[in-house]
């Protein structure tokens, strides 16, 4: 079900294009309300990180890290949302993070490369 829910949340996040998309979307928003709240009455609970947030271990798994000038370990996207039920962890949030920007390396100096090698 958690698959059938992330399809909606990912086709509700895109600004509809003309009018005819923009009442299939009200459609839509309705049946993930609706699946969303049974959910809930059952005891599941989404964990939705927000941009910025400081990584979580305990509730996301970083999918990918992206260098950044700010402070690292933070999200920069959320590409799911995270599922518990009651206490018991579902599924993390699968997010991407920030990693602190690797300094270049000073390149060694190819001449002395080229007197050793002869």
């Amino acid at each position: 079900m958690l698959p059938a829910l992330d399809g909606f949340y990912s086709a509700l996040s895109i600004p509809p294009s003309n009018d005819a998309v923009k009442n299939y979307l009200v459609g839509f928003q309705y049946i993930y309300n609706q699946l969303s709240q049974v959910l809930e009455n059952e005891g599941v609970s989404e964990i939705v990180p927000n941009i910025g947030d400081r990584f979580d271990a305990t509730k996301m798994h970083a999918v990918d890290a992206v260098e950044d000038e700010g402070e690292p370990n933070r999200v920069m996207k959320v590409y799911a949302k995270g599922y518990k039920l009651h206490e018991r962890m579902i599924r993390y949030a699968m997010v991407s993070v920030s990693k602190k920007k690797e300094e270049p390396k000073p390149e060694e100096n190819k001449e002395e490369d080229t007197i050793h090698k002869a």
